[in-house]
């Protein structure tokens, strides 16, 4: 190919170049409603106790539909811990299932409240766009060591995967504009 050529086409590759990059996937900011979270005690363990969690298999959940983000691998929750009577030593050890696929855990010990953040990243891609979180109790609490609940005021959750590209309508439009000037160069090459 001679360097005519390459000067020529050097436009409408930079053009398919750019719109194959796309978009930085941006973070999607989820709002978690505990008030709607799916809250399960086993019974078996003990009385209920509204949101409050101690036994292995306990758990919370929810659901976020339409979010918009194709996959995620890494996330933030941001957990209003409102009552936490555990015993000095204990703690609830809880996995974290992003579409039952485990993508962390982490513990809360005795006397931690408050607004506390959880990150989790990078862990292999989740696709949704539609997903379901579910914090489940690896351990059980002796009888009258107490227990860990958490309230809906301030806890969210933030999927994301910033290093994936999302490509939206007008990268697409750009690629086929990319890929047409491309193939007119070389068509005109030929004949």
């Amino acid at each position: 190919m001679r360097f005519g050529t390459v000067l020529k086409l050097a436009p409408a590759a930079l053009l398919l170049v750019a719109a194959l990059a796309g978009p930085a996937g941006a973070d999607v900011a989820l709002n978690w409603d505990l008030n709607a979270f799916q809250y399960y005690h086993d019974p078996g363990y003990g009385p209920f106790t509204p949101n409050h969690i101690w036994v292995t298999g306990d758990f919370w959940a929810d659901q976020f539909d339409g979010t918009g983000l194709p996959q995620a691998c890494t996330m933030s929750m941001d957990l209003l811990i409102d009552d936490n009577i555990l015993s000095q030593g204990q703690s609830v050890n809880l996995d974290v299932l992003l579409n039952s696929t485990l993508v962390g855990n982490f513990s809360i010990p005795s006397g931690l409240t408050g607004l506390q953040t959880f990150n989790f990243a990078p862990f292999a891609a989740v696709a949704g766009s539609n997903y379901s979180l579910k914090l489940l109790e690896t351990n059980t609490i002796p009888g009258g060591y107490g227990s860990v609940s958490m309230t809906p005021r301030g806890s969210t959750l933030t999927l994301g995967c910033p290093n994936q590209p999302i490509p939206d309508a007008a990268s697409l439009s750009l690629a086929l504009c990319g890929f047409a000037t491309l193939g007119g160069l070389f068509a005109r090459r030929k004949r």
